[in-house]
């Protein structure tokens, strides 16, 4: 079963009623119920058929509530001067003292706020359960295979009802009406009634009285209708809240329909007449069989639980179970923070092993994509070996062109060139004529300045006459500078 599935048990005089529901769509709807008449109310017969029903509806162990009668609890109003939880709880310890007929030691108690006032005092709810009671039921719900995690009061999940039917979107006018207002609710089951005073989200009193449904035709005075009137009237002598503005009765009963003008007449109070499952949300293949076959049966309690998140409801479950799985539930922490301290300490330590690992991967990767792309790299090698060979070449070769633009731009303008001759070792021979010698020495020395000749030689310079003009002939030797630039 899945841990979504919420359910309540009940166990009253006359039946054993268990009620189940889910969430869907973030709401929660019925989808069990299973109801067992009781004989002898023992302890064997009590868990004979709670093992019956929670087998027959494979109930799961978690999210289990068990409804304590409020005929069997002890209501107590107190006003106390603190706030403070833990303070509260030894002031509600020494007030019992004198306000219950047990030890305190020997009872389970929790309390709700009702009010808290400017002046610093708090108003509160005690609910009182003997320890054996609290002890019994949970011993029971043990050894039929159970294990609840609350014991709540019966008068709370009628509280939670209202609760449930005030905050539905299609909640029925006459409940609307009452929202915000104090509220007596009479709950009728098949062998007793419950009457509870709310105001405000919150229980201020309830009691239980041996009056059902089989005793709705009784006599007005001395049946149903006068214990109602008579808790209305110590309600109000006890000043236990405001006063009561409208009555709700929930019964299955036609019958309940009659208690509306007996109340009105005697309370001078408006009563509206509701059944329990009026506005539930039911899963679509869910219906009340289990309900029919026994008339008179409310299922008040169980729907306002088991609809409701159980955040506010009291807690009568044993202090010992309370104590205990607070202590599992420390060892769970303690188990969870030391492994998420190992795991921490793990992971630190491991650090600079995942660093030392990345870079290793790291340098493998590049150590594949290297013998990856080696015959492109030997492809670009063998390149560039021939682009260097062809600079190379290019270098030692000599441009004509560039040579004589030099010869042209340092030779004075007096001086002819007759020859000019380049052999395979770059010696570059320059023959000619210059009408003074002194342009010849020119010549020379601008040779020697110049960076695209080294070892000039002037290998001779005579004079003679051409066409009856003197000139100086000459011839000049150098080798070719290639790496002048």
């Amino acid at each position: 079963m899945s841990a979504n599935v919420f359910t309540t048990i009940e166990i009253t005089d006359t039946h054993i009623k268990l009620l189940q529901a889910k969430t869907v769509r973030h709401k929660r709807v019925v989808c069990a119920c299973d109801v067992r008449l009781l004989s002898d109310f023992t302890d064997k017969e009590l868990i004979d058929k709670l093992s019956e029903i929670t087998t027959f509806l494979d109930a799961p162990r978690g999210n289990l509530t068990v409804v304590i009668p409020r005929r069997l609890a002890i209501l107590k109003s107190m006003r106390l001067p603190s706030q403070n939880e833990a303070e509260l709880r030894k002031m509600i310890a020494l007030q019992l003292v004198d306000q219950i007929p047990y030890a305190v030691e020997d009872v389970v108690y929790d309390f709700v706020v009702l009010d808290k006032e400017p002046s610093g005092y708090i108003r509160l709810l005690i609910i009182v359960v003997h320890r054996e009671i609290s002890d019994r039921f949970f011993r029971i719900c043990r050894e039929a295979g159970l294990q609840p995690e609350k014991f709540v009061l019966s008068s709370y999940g009628i509280l939670q009802w209202l609760e449930y039917q005030q905050a539905s979107p299609v909640k029925p006018a006459k409940i609307q009406a009452s929202a915000g207002q104090p509220v007596l609710l009479v709950n009728i089951d098949a062998g007793h009634t419950e009457i509870c005073f709310c105001h405000q989200h919150k229980l201020l009193f309830s009691r239980s009285v041996n009056y059902g449904a089989r005793d709705l035709t009784a006599d007005p005075k001395s049946g149903l209708a006068g214990q109602i009137d008579l808790s209305l009237k110590n309600y109000h002598k006890e000043n236990l809240g405001p006063s009561v503005k409208r009555i709700l009765v929930l019964s299955t009963m036609p019958e309940a329909a009659l208690l509306k003008g007996r109340l009105e007449e005697m309370s001078l109070i408006p009563v509206d007449f509701h059944s329990p499952s009026d506005n539930i949300l039911c899963q679509k293949d869910f219906n009340w069989a289990a309900v029919k076959n026994h008339p008179g049966l409310s299922l008040t309690v169980l729907l306002g639980i088991v609809l409701s998140d159980g955040k506010d409801l009291v807690n009568l479950i044993p202090q010992e179970v309370r104590t205990n799985k607070r202590s599992r539930q420390r060892k769970v922490q303690w188990a969870q923070s030391i492994l998420m301290f190992a795991l921490t300490c793990l992971l630190t330590l491991s650090i600079p092993g995942i660093e030392f690992f990345r870079k290793v991967a790291y340098l493998r990767g590049l150590e594949e994509k290297i013998e990856k792309f080696k015959p492109e790299l030997e492809k670009i090698r063998k390149k560039q070996q021939v682009v260097a060979a062809l600079q190379e070449d290019l270098g030692r070769r000599v441009s004509i062109t560039d040579l004589l633009q030099e010869l042209y731009r340092i030779a004075p303008a007096e001086l002819s060139f007759q020859s000019l001759s380049l052999d395979e070792r770059g010696r570059f021979v320059i023959h000619g004529y210059a009408e003074t010698s002194a342009g010849v020495h020119t010549f020379q020395e601008n040779l020697v300045q110049s960076r695209r000749f080294k070892g000039v030689n002037l290998e001779f310079a005579t004079k003679r006459k051409i066409f009856n003009r003197e000139v100086t002939d000459f011839q000049i030797t150098s080798m070719i500078n290639t790496a002048h630039d």
